[in-house]
């Protein structure tokens, strides 16, 4: 395959933290590879020491093409969206979007975040509204 053949790159990063909860955490990867979605981003999943089991269970069913960082140890919330942030960063994304393992965004959500980025570049980051499942 040549770089012309090749897919472009999404110009944002993902970055869903799971500790001992991989159902949840597939639930929510599964949605961001859904159909329909205008906007598919490369997505990392930061597995912060959750228990030999359940980083079987993630690994086993993350979606080809999802990226998996196994942190040792729980650094929790903050510490383990560092790591996938400096990840992303040195990847070079133009966004990074941290995602909860039990957020499941709308079909039109990144397009909308994106689209409100580029409205104003005074905007240094954008959140969409959150909604309980029921």
């Amino acid at each position: 395959m040549t770089s012309a053949d090749a897919p472009a790159r999404s110009p944002v990063g993902v970055v869903v933290l799971n500790w001992n909860q991989a159902a949840l955490t597939l639930r929510c990867v599964a949605g961001l590879f859904a159909p329909g979605r205008a906007v598919r981003p490369d997505v990392l999943v930061i597995d912060n020491g959750s228990s030999p089991a359940d980083v079987a269970a993630l690994a086993a069913g993350l979606p080809q093409g999802c990226r998996l960082i196994r942190n040792p140890r729980n650094l929790g919330f903050a510490g383990g969206m560092n790591v996938g942030t400096r990840d992303a960063l040195r990847r070079g994304y133009d966004f990074v979007w941290l995602l909860n393992n039990d957020a499941f965004p709308a079909v039109d959500c990144l397009p909308r975040l994106l689209a409100a980025l580029d409205a104003d570049s005074t905007l240094g980051s954008v959140t969409p509204a959150l909604f309980g499942e029921d």
